[in-house]
């Protein structure tokens, strides 16, 4: 017999992602041999079972104990992730205003709206924006 980690029995934090998904997938292509269990304990534990059904046993393929997080500590990560998509959002919003300013600077033909005149056209403003295509078919 070898070792769990020698057989490849072993799963990397990482994998589990991967794993959960292509399980979740045989649950829903192969409802009749394969069936999952989630056991909700009142001590914040929680037990996730994944089998397969061989007709004549049932195989154990993954077996997850979860641990429920402090509320706290679930808020604060949540507004972690929260601030980084802020902060994402606040540096791109910055790099298209640079880029404005310099299409601004060195061709401004490229930020006029087409008027009746043909070339002529009113700038447009970086808060306005032209109107989107699905605007054209709305009654």
């Amino acid at each position: 017999m070898c070792a769990q980690a020698d057989c490849g029995l072993v799963l990397g934090f990482d994998a589990l992602p991967g794993l959960l998904l292509r399980l979740l997938g045989l649950l829903v292509d192969a409802p009749a041999g394969h069936a999952a269990l989630l056991l909700l304990r009142p001590d914040g534990t929680a037990l996730l079972e994944f089998a397969a059904n061989l007709d004549f046993k049932v195989v154990s393929l993954l077996s997850v104990t979860l641990e429920a997080l402090p509320a706290a500590l679930t808020r604060a990560y949540v507004s972690a992730r929260h601030e980084a998509a802020l902060l994402r959002a606040a540096t791109a919003e910055a790099e298209l205003e640079a880029l404005r300013i310099r299409v601004r600077q060195r061709c401004p033909a490229l930020l006029m709206s087409p008027g009746k005149g043909g070339s002529s056209g009113q700038a447009l403003s970086p808060t306005r924006r032209p109107p989107s295509a699905g605007a054209m078919y709305r009654m």
